[in-house]
């Protein structure tokens, strides 16, 4: 969210938080689904390639940990983080985490 609210800096914008459910293709089992997306100025290739990598920030003020630190939890969860973004349209993360089964009672 920090980030997102970052990308749109002054300029209007907006930041749409969605939650959904999914079933994993390539293991058993469903996820819950968190996609997080802003209309702020997107990312160039260079930053894409480095977002994950430690003390890579390209953010005023920023660590470079944000993300790795949230990329490691994910991970530790058996989920994943991917994304999505382009220049001058914005950005789009996906947060994928596997979900307890439903007690149908």
């Amino acid at each position: 969210m920090d980030n997102a609210i970052r990308a749109i800096g002054t300029h209007e914008g907006r930041i749409t938080v969605l939650t959904s459910r999914g079933e994993w293709i390539d293991r058993r089992g469903a996820y819950v689904e968190i996609t997080i997306s802003d209309t702020g100025v997107g990312m160039p290739d260079e930053v894409k390639k480095k977002i994950f990598r430690p003390f890579s920030s390209f953010s005023q003020g920023g660590t470079g940990l944000g993300l790795v630190i949230v990329q490691k939890i994910i991970s530790e969860h058996q989920g994943e983080i991917t994304f999505n973004s382009v220049l001058d349209v914005g950005t789009e993360f996906h947060i994928r985490i596997p979900s307890a089964p439903v007690d149908e009672r």
